[in-house]
């Protein structure tokens, strides 16, 4: 449908209906006399795409079922811990082929180039920013209760606490690291982890009321609580989010800011779609979209899938294992190599790469360089091309109804995913970023894409202006 509407009903400019002959033009226009106004401008075009693109979708979503290849479930790739992974390594090298991703890289031309950078340099976070957020935390540090003991510590981490990734609209995101004795004080008469930590965020709300600051008790209730506090001048106003002994999310905040340390081109594509997911109102876990941390992860997934790939995985990289075990027991694989030992390549810009991933995330009709939302997985501890684990668990990331054997590889089965974004957390393997995703928001989401696509989908001389349609 959006081929034969891009076809049929094309934008024309005087200039284009003076060069027409009389015949041509008068069959042109009168096929579709009835039902449309003389002149298809641009804007009532992509009105029209966008919708039939979520409509699809949402069709898509609501009533199709794609056929899965099969998966080994039983490869781990680099991971001296059993957890289970999202994400497997595509095991046939057939795949691997078809899989290439090619760039044109005379696209981004130096207008395009600067109407980017410009961006860039409007939404990127400053100095005065990251200060203002040290001064916070050192207010927020005397509220503490004394009884949690003088060895407690506020560790910040994520894009607020000076990332590479970080944007003007960039959360605050410290956790505290006190004494297990604390948290064991609860723990001992039969309160859970989970219990202990909303408790002891709890005790800290009353005093964080108490000393003035506007603080949400909303995300307490959530997979890891959160205690969320609002601060900054009112015309600027930020959110700090503070957990209580969430050393992982520290690992994964440490793996990321080595990946922003690799090439500014990175850090530049990670802001942009951010800052792209921010305009079309796709943002933010509360709104039951990706978040901050997902949508960088999606941002490296395709930087390391480019023909030629601007960044490899530094999991893939790293020299041996390091395990991190959390206060549940649970034993995670937190070594990468290190940025100084790696050096990125690939002639790609910064526009070229935010072409080239709504190409990739965007694509329709299938086959080379398009993501498949119907088996694929995006991994960026695997950094290649991979196929979602079949089998279930709690991340929702494998079984669906009716799965079946496959001959050939024990354990597998042959199932029909629904089409929707699998993305695996690289530390927490088991976890599946995408699950957030309604059907609706999965389709809505994808349909963005689509259209950011189809938008970019131009010759060279409109790149500048594309780019500003789609990011302003």
């Amino acid at each position: 449908a959006i081929d034969a509407l891009l076809r049929l009903f094309p934008v024309t400019s005087e200039a284009d209906m003076a060069m027409l002959s009389a015949s041509s033009a008068a069959r042109g226009w009168d096929l579709f006399r009835s039902a449309r106004p003389e002149h298809m401008t641009a804007h009532m075009r992509n009105s029209i795409a966008e919708r039939l693109e979520r409509c699809l979708e949402h069709n898509w979503a609501s009533h199709s079922s794609c056929d899965a290849v099969p998966a080994r479930p039983d490869q781990l790739v680099g991971s001296s811990t059993a957890q289970p992974t999202v994400a497997v390594a595509a095991v046939c090298a057939q795949l691997e082929e078809d899989f290439q991703h090619v760039e044109a890289f005379s696209w981004a031309t130096p207008a395009a180039e600067e109407t980017v950078a410009a961006l860039v340099r409007s939404i990127s976070a400053t100095e005065a920013m990251a200060s203002e957020a040290v001064r916070f935390l050192t207010e927020v540090r005397r509220t503490m209760p004394a009884a949690w003991g003088a060895e407690v510590e506020l560790v910040p981490y994520g894009s607020g606490a000076g990332e590479g990734f970080a944007t003007r609209e960039a959360d605050v995101d410290a956790t505290v690291m006190l004494p297990l004795t604390v948290l064991d004080r609860g723990r001992l008469s039969g309160e859970g982890l989970r219990q202990a930590q909303q408790r002891l965020l709890v005790e800290w709300r009353g005093a964080l009321v108490a000393a003035g600051f506007e603080v949400s008790a909303v995300g307490l209730g959530g997979r890891v609580p959160v205690l969320a506090v609002s601060f900054g001048p009112p015309e600027q106003v930020r959110s700090a989010d503070f957990t209580v002994r969430n050393g992982l999310s520290v690992h994964k905040s440490a793996l990321l800011r080595e990946y922003a340390s690799l090439d500014p081109r990175l850090c530049d594509l990670v802001r942009l779609v951010k800052f792209w997911a921010r305009q079309r109102g796709l943002y933010g876990q509360p709104r039951g979209y990706l978040g901050g941390y997902a949508l960088s992860l999606l941002a490296v997934a395709f930087a390391q899938r480019a023909r030629p790939p601007l960044v490899p995985s530094l999991q893939a990289l790293a020299p041996g294992h390091r395990v991190f075990t959390d206060d549940a027991g649970s034993t995670f694989d937190v070594a990468w190599a290190s940025a100084a030992d790696v050096q990125a390549s690939g002639p790609w810009n910064s526009a070229s790469l935010l072409r080239g991933f709504f190409a990739f995330f965007g694509g329709r009709g299938g086959g080379t360089g398009v993501f498949d939302f119907c088996s694929e997985a995006a991994s960026v501890r695997l950094g290649c091309r991979a196929r979602r684990a079949a089998g279930g668990s709690s991340t929702g990331a494998g079984s669906t109804a009716g799965s079946a054997d496959v001959p050939g590889f024990p354990g597998a089965s042959l199932q029909a995913p629904r089409r929707r974004l699998s993305l695996e957390d690289p530390i927490e393997t088991s976890w599946d970023l995408g699950q957030i995703l309604s059907p609706t928001r999965a389709a809505r989401l994808q349909a963005e894409c689509r259209r950011a696509a189809r938008l970019l989908d131009c010759p060279p001389e409109l790149a500048s202006d594309r780019l500003q349609r789609l990011l302003w």
